[in-house]
């Protein structure tokens, strides 16, 4: 799992220059297939306000779940299960 994380932060992109960039968290929630291969919609919630900057960052973060798709690696534990990742800016901009 800490394998698809990794990926799906490398993914995202956030923007870290912008005012209140780095200060936005999102959840993103998803459902994984038998084949590692996305289930239905990805949704996501901002955690936090919900400023234009949050909601940019919110759509980037399902962007980055569409394009990791589909998972390979992962434990069959997986499969067929809800997957929620946090996306936390302050983080993914630290290691920029």
């Amino acid at each position: 799992m800490q394998g698809l994380v990794e990926e799906l932060q490398r993914r995202w992109n956030p923007n870290c220059e912008v005012e209140g960039g780095r200060d936005v968290v999102v959840r993103v929630v998803f459902n994984i297939g038998s084949g590692g291969q996305l289930v239905g919609q990805v949704s996501s919630e901002i955690r936090g306000p919900r400023t234009p900057v949050a909601q940019a960052s919110a759509e980037r973060a399902e962007r980055a779940v569409y394009a990791a798709s589909p998972f390979h690696g992962l434990s069959r534990d997986y499969y067929g299960q809800r997957i929620a990742v946090n996306f936390n800016a302050r983080e993914a901009c630290a290691s920029q």
